[in-house]
């Protein structure tokens, strides 16, 4: 596996033994410990600022089965430890006491002897995707019959993909839950605060996940934005549980630790499918992982192909949406041509409207444009669609387990460009109507 470490992030189990992050013979140290004097959203700006590759001193640590770190031998070397979600996902995320080369490479040394070590990785950063947003635009908001949400009109994304027709058979059921892997959502967005779960926060390991980006609530509410209630648009998957979860800093920074920890937080939730708008150039053994937890527990993961599609010549992998059994997502405009900068290749399974996609932004000021309401353009927003469907495809037939759910999305899309599967728009794109009218032959 490549230890190349790469800055960038687009829009990020193998065993089931039991085991403990940490001995009984010392107290368990806690993320608290070293929050002051800078939060840990705080240190992943400082560090994303400075083009680091990795949060400094801090390093994934995949324990043997049925090993504990023992933390008094390992006092002069680790500072802080906390397992990474579940007891049966067999990492901890470790933060050593030096910054300095000298005093660090001994303290890894250190972290290696111990023989509840299986491997060593530093736990590296990367960025929020280069997604495009603008104003939304002037025009007069148009309220139908039905639905008599006021940006309906505006989101060609349902016309395109028939959601309307969709929606006759599956809004989707209540108790579904879909989790999206973001930077939090505004709580008392009032298209989507009456159908969120309590969520979590990776980066600081609290409970808060108030989107001071705007990305989150953007991707939630193309996901499932409540429909008909007079306010805003609407998502694609209405009527389900959204779970938020917070994998990335204030400023847009996240690492292999919050993402691995999201999906396998969502996971043990009870979440049926996962939103990924992310992904690394770098496949990680904790990523992988973690993405393999969600999956042997009958978990639908959906990720962005990516926004870096200048290079179709060449393509560019991303994870998770090139590792196996992930729906991998790209980005089509009004007129279903393929956006100019979604990623293509032979991983690559469906398409789904990415241009100019008017969501749900926070009521207050965020890193993006524009307050309530507004486009943005991005694999980001085509990602939240499909999961949307995904939702609606597994209410409407529970017997599908999450890999005919993808099928069925797969076998149902729009045919676009060569004739059958191809790598520019994968399998086509996304039909919601045809997905749930009946299933189809392949099952």
């Amino acid at each position: 596996m490549s230890q190349r470490w790469v800055g960038l992030f687009f829009c990020g189990i193998l065993s089931a033994c039991q085991f403990s992050s940490f001995s009984t013979g010392s107290p368990p140290l806690t993320l608290a410990s070293y929050r002051s004097p800078l939060s840990r959203s705080a240190q992943l700006d400082a560090a994303g600022k400075k083009g680091l590759a990795a949060v400094p001193g801090e390093y994934l640590v995949r324990l043997r089965p049925g090993r504990s770190l023992n933390l008094r031998n390992l006092s002069s070397a680790v500072k802080t430890a906390r397992s990474l979600g579940s007891p049966t996902f067999p990492y901890a995320l470790v933060k050593l006491q030096s910054e300095e080369q000298i005093s660090l490479q001994a303290q890894i040394t250190a972290l290696q002897a111990d023989p509840a070590v299986e491997s060593l990785e530093p736990n590296g950063l990367f960025a929020l995707p280069t997604d495009q947003f603008a104003p939304l635009p002037q025009t007069q908001a148009i309220r139908s019959t039905f639905p008599n949400d006021p940006l309906f009109t505006q989101q060609y994304a349902h016309a395109l993909t028939q959601s309307l027709k969709g929606w006759e058979i599956q809004k989707g059921k209540t108790e579904l839950v879909l989790a999206v892997l973001d930077t939090g959502v505004d709580t008392h967005h009032p298209d989507l605060a009456a159908k969120l779960l309590p969520g979590y926060n990776t980066v600081d390991h609290l409970p808060e996940v108030h989107d001071k980006h705007g990305h989150g609530t953007h991707c939630a509410g193309v996901a499932g934005a409540l429909l008909n209630n007079a306010e805003g648009g609407a998502g694609f998957a209405p009527q389900v549980r959204l779970l938020p979860v917070q994998v990335f800093s204030t400023g847009g920074f996240t690492s292999f630790a919050d993402v691995a920890e999201g999906i396998v937080w969502a996971t043990d939730q009870g979440a049926r499918i996962l939103s990924m708008s992310l992904g690394s150039r770098t496949l990680t053994q904790v990523l992988e992982d973690a993405v393999v937890y969600a999956q042997q527990r009958n978990v639908l993961l959906v990720a962005g192909m990516g926004n870096d599609g200048h290079q179709r010549e060449r393509p560019i992998k991303s994870y998770p949406a090139a590792l196996p059994g992930v729906l991998a997502v790209g980005a089509t405009d009004q007129a279903d041509q393929l956006a100019f900068f979604s990623q293509v290749g032979p991983w690559h399974s469906v398409t789904a409207p990415g241009i100019q996609i008017v969501s749900s932004l926070p009521t207050y000021a965020s890193a993006i444009p524009g307050l309530s309401y507004g486009p943005m353009s991005g694999t980001s927003m085509a990602t939240p669609a499909v999961a949307g469907l995904a939702a609606l495809v597994s209410s409407q037939f529970p017997q599908l387990d999450a890999a005919g759910i993808k099928a069925q999305i797969e076998a149902t899309a729009d045919d676009l460009g060569s004739q059958g599967f191809d790598n520019l728009y994968g399998h086509g794109r996304i039909n919601v109507y045809r997905a749930l009218q009946a299933l189809a032959p392949t099952h």
